[in-house]
């Protein structure tokens, strides 16, 4: 297996490399990358919270800007050596995270990504 999709109760195994992606809000394609993202809890659907459920702050725990696809804002937040995570949801919302979120909030169709370190 060398990527994944999921989304509305539905999950694949891709055994080649996808080329190319749809961009739809209810589906999910993540490639296999050394050093790539995990999930905050067991599921990473949500929004990025610090302890006990807490926003953080724009500017201080996070940037925020908007973007076309869930790839874009992960590549924004790779480009960024300070970016421990992102947070991607509705209307291209994108936050790179440079304090490590360690909750989410159940939002859908928001994610919260770890680095993998």
């Amino acid at each position: 297996c060398v990527a994944y999709e999921y989304g509305s109760n539905h999950c694949e195994y891709w055994y080649s490399l996808p080329t190319a992606l749809h961009s739809t809000s209810s589906y999910v394609c993540k490639a296999k990358d050394a050093g790539g993202y995990v999930d905050v809890g067991t599921d990473d659907t949500g929004a990025c919270r610090l302890n006990h459920g807490v926003n953080g702050v724009i500017g201080t725990d996070y940037t925020a800007n908007t973007v076309g696809t869930e790839l874009e804002c992960e590549q924004d937040c790779t480009s960024k050596p300070e970016c421990l995570a992102y947070e991607y949801g509705l209307n291209g919302h994108c936050e790179s995270w440079s304090t490590l979120p360690t909750t989410i909030y159940s939002a859908s169709p928001f994610v919260c990504m770890v680095k993998d370190t």
